[in-house]
C-alpha cells in the first residue's frame, strides 16, 4: 500500500492536489490466487493513519463481496511513521477488520525496508499518472478527485473516490486512550490474533505462520487493550 499526493498539470499550471492511495491484494478463490489492484482518490490532503484507513475500507469493502470467508490477512506497506508505523494505524487494524470480516482469526501488518516492496503500488501509480497526463495532454481537464476517478471508469484498475466526511467519520472513532507501542521503529511485523484479545505480538522479522516464536522482539508480547469509540457517523460495513 502506499499513499502519495498527485499533481496534475496543464500547460505547466498546477492546477489541483488530490491524493491517491494504490495498492495490489491478493487473495484466493476456488482455490487460485487472484489479486486485486486498486487506487483510491480524494481531494483531502491527508496521509495520517485515519486517513489511510478511509481509503482502505472500500477496498476491504470488496474483497468481502469477492471472498467472505476470507480469516487472515497481512498487510505489507513501507514504514512511514505517520501514514502505518504507528499505534493508530494498529489500533484501527484490529478494531475495524473484525467489524468488517466476521471471520477474522489472524491479522499482521508489516513495515518493509526503505524502498523495498513497493513495486505492485508503485507500477500502478506509475501507469495512473501517465495515463492522466496523456488524458490532460490531449486538451481535457482534471480538476478534482472526482474527475480523476471519472477518467478511470474503464481501467483496470478499481479506482474509488474518498469523500471528505469518510475520513471524518473515521478521525471521530479514534480512541483517545490507544497505548504507544514500545520500539515501534525496530518493528518489522506486529500480529494480532482473536484468540489473544488484546494482545499483539511484535517481531524483528516477518513470519507467517501465525504466531510463532521466530525472529522476536526483545519485548515480544504487548497488551493493547483499548476499547473502540463509536464513530459519529458510522461508514462501517
Amino acid at each position: 500500500m502506499q499513499l502519495k499526493a498527485l499533481r496534475k498539470y496543464n500547460l505547466c499550471i498546477l492546477v489541483h492536489q488530490i491524493s491517491i492511495h494504490t495498492g495490489v491484494a491478493y487473495y484466493l478463490k476456488n482455490e487460485s490466487t487472484s489479486c486485486l489492484s486498486f487506487a483510491t482518490v480524494s481531494n483531502n490532503l491527508d496521509h495520517g493513519a485515519c486517513a489511510v484507513w478511509a481509503h482502505l475500507q472500500p477496498i476491504l469493502k470488496i474483497l468481502l463481496n469477492k471472498t467472505p470467508q476470507i480469516d487472515t490477512i497481512h498487510f505489507v506497506s513501507d514504514g512511514p511513521t505517520s501514514q502505518y508505523r504507528n499505534r493508530s494505524n494498529i489500533y484501527f487494524m484490529i478494531t475495524q477488520i473484525e467489524t468488517i470480516f466476521s471471520n477474522i482469526k489472524h491479522l499482521s501488518s508489516n513495515f518493509c525496508e526503505s524502498g523495498h516492496g513497493k513495486g505492485p503500488m508503485d507500477g500502478i501509480g506509475g501507469s495512473l499518472e501517465r495515463s492522466a497526463d496523456a488524458f490532460v495532454a490531449y486538451g481535457n481537464d482534471a480538476l478534482s478527485a472526482e474527475d480523476f476517478v471519472e477518467v478511470f471508469q474503464e481501467s483496470k484498475v478499481r479506482v474509488l473516490l474518498i469523500k471528505e466526511e469518510d475520513i471524518q467519520a473515521i478521525k471521530s472513532s479514534l480512541s483517545d486512550q490507544v497505548p504507544g507501542i514500545w520500539h515501534i521503529m525496530k518493528i518489522k511485523q506486529i500480529i494480532y490474533s482473536k484468540e489473544l484479545r488484546q494482545k499483539i505480538f511484535l517481531r524483528n522479522l516477518s513470519c507467517f505462520d501465525s504466531i510463532c516464536s521466530h525472529f522476536p522482539s526483545i519485548k515480544p508480547s504487548f497488551d493493547f487493550n483499548v476499547v473502540p469509540v463509536k464513530p459519529k457517523s458510522c461508514i462501517f460495513f
